[in-house]
Order: structure tokens, then sequence, then C-alpha cells
């Protein structure tokens, strides 16, 4: 995340204290270690089959649950 989504965030969290709140960095930004596609995996991607950019997120949530 880069510092103007974690300031998003701070204030998010201050207005909602008692909520969880799970937020999604993107992996094109230069500090981000995971959560990139794999070269074969981009085909897809750019025909608009957004899942393989979607699902690791949606997983962690629904195991969070």
């Amino acid at each position: 995340m880069d510092a103007n989504l974690r300031a998003r965030m701070a204030t998010l969290s201050a207005a909602l204290p008692t909520t969880r709140i799970i937020i999604a960095g993107s992996p094109v930004h230069q500090e981000a270690r995971s959560g990139r596609l794999a070269m074969n995996q981009v085909p897809s991607v750019w025909g608009g089959d957004l899942r393989l950019t979607v699902d690791p997120l949606l997983q962690y949530v629904q195991s969070q649950a």
C-alpha cells in the first residue's frame, strides 16, 4: 500500500473502530512483493477475465468469515 492508501485506511479505521477493514494493495506498485500475475496469466486478464486478480483476495476474505 502506498502512503495515500494507508492514510485513507487510517481515516476509515478511525471512523469505524469496531469494524475489521481488509484492503487490497495494487501489485503494480513498486513496493508490492506479492500478488503479481505470471506471464502466462496476463493474456486472460487482458481479455477481460479478472478472476486471477480477484480470487486470492476473495479466498482470504472467505477464510476469515
